[in-house]
């Protein structure tokens, strides 16, 4: 049997992971469809990683393994010494931190122009999709519109039941809208990259397939990524104007938390997660230290008619302790600090955060696949004599330094 070929493997890896990323949000088949593409591209990549490998330093291959080991290893043994062991977010960690330690460990995988390309496709996909299942039920924008602007319109409830039609397709709305957000914030991270212009119909694409999933943190979400894209990746002549960019993206920001939160209402979800974040500050001393694994963490806040803190580093130090959330976000910083190109990154890591301080937990693929591509592209600086990578043709080495 012949060896994979390194051009022809790598490439393959990133068909696969663009085949995952589409497959994401769908709800069918219990939400397991995209694992199919991602545990072929994880085996496939393994198999090419003795050829392929980047040559980076012994010592950053050490210490980020090192990291990803310790910060599973601590999840697991936690689970393992709780009351009531619960093994879904630690499997979680470990398959998704092996993914991004696999793109950290490759030569560059990813060819912007045809990754952009693809999540473009995407986005029209998912849009038709979403447009059909709201005119499957009857509802038209028009009538949206018009149930958005009566008095306490934007309520978590009244939103939740404009999206429901979504619900035999996708994944549970914020959680859709905020990936959304994500696969844009790559898009136009693979456009900056490879110095090629982003239209204002692409913008708008996206804008419309992250607004129709009715997330308010969406909403607000994509105006600081946006903003970040003017900020970071234009021209020094275009940045002239990013004060009047960052004014207008904070009166927006301002108008719309007026206008669509009610921060004194318990039917509010932001009301909500604000009283759950002072019970975690009043009570984080209590189990900081080790956690209290994940059945016991939700089990701490029953009284309370809910699960989890809505926030990333909250529930991991609720769940496995400040050790685990400290590695866990080391290697990530890392991951960011080294990641290029330096400006365009930032399309990568902003949405991430975005995300995960309003969420449940970063551990899923739809957070950490930003992540495995901004590890994967720590590689660009570097030469390999053995295998020519698909990023060869367009990652020079002054792109690569931003």
């Amino acid at each position: 049997m012949k060896p994979i070929s390194g051009l022809v493997g790598l490439s393959a890896v990133q068909g696969l992971f663009l085949c995952s990323l589409f497959f994401y949000p769908l709800s069918f088949a219990d939400h397991t469809l995209y694992m199919i593409p991602q545990v072929l591209f994880l085996a496939l990549g393994l198999i090419l990683l003795p050829t392929a490998s980047a040559e980076n330093s012994k010592q950053g291959k050490l210490l980020t393994f090192a990291l990803g080991l310790l910060t599973c290893t601590l999840a697991i043994l936690r689970e393992v010494l709780a009351d009531q062991a619960a093994y879904l977010e630690p499997l979680k960690l470990f398959v998704n931190i092996s993914t991004l330690i696999l793109f950290l460990f490759l030569l560059p995988v990813f060819e912007p122009i045809t990754c952009a390309r693809w999540l473009k496709r995407f986005a029209l996909a998912w849009l038709v999709m979403i447009v059909g299942a709201y005119a499957y039920v009857g509802t038209s924008m028009w009538q949206m519109v018009l149930l958005l602007i009566e008095p306490n319109g934007v309520t978590s409830t009244r939103l939740y039941e404009l999206a429901e039609p979504l619900g035999a397709i996708f994944l549970t709305k914020n959680i859709l809208a905020m990936y959304f957000v994500a696969v844009f914030g790559c898009f136009l991270y693979f456009r900056r990259s490879a110095g090629t212009r982003v239209t204002l119909v692409e913008k708008a694409i996206f804008v419309v397939l992250c607004a129709l999933p009715f997330s308010r943190q969406a909403f607000l979400s994509v105006v600081v990524l946006l903003a970040a894209d003017h900020f970071f990746c234009r021209d020094r002549a275009a940045r002239r104007w990013a004060v009047v960019v960052l004014l207008a993206a904070g009166l927006i920001i301002g108008l719309f938390l007026t206008y669509a939160f009610d921060f004194s209402s318990q039917e509010d979800g932001a009301t909500t997660r604000l009283e759950l974040w002072k019970v975690f500050f009043a009570n984080w001393t209590k189990f900081g230290a080790l956690g209290l694994g994940t059945h016991q963490m939700n089990a701490s806040l029953d009284y309370l008619d809910i699960d989890n803190y809505h926030m990333f580093f909250m529930n991991q130090i609720a769940d496995y302790g400040l050790v685990h959330c400290l590695t866990f976000n080391l290697l990530l910083l890392i991951v960011t600090f080294n990641s290029t190109p330096p400006r365009s990154r930032w399309l990568l890591i902003i949405p991430f955060w975005l995300n995960v301080c309003f969420q449940t937990f970063g551990y899923e693929f739809g957070n950490l696949f930003l992540f495995c591509i901004a590890a994967n592209s720590c590689n660009l600086r570097l030469r390999s004599p053995r295998v020519l990578s698909p990023m060869e043709s367009w990652a020079s080495p002054a792109e690569a330094n931003g």
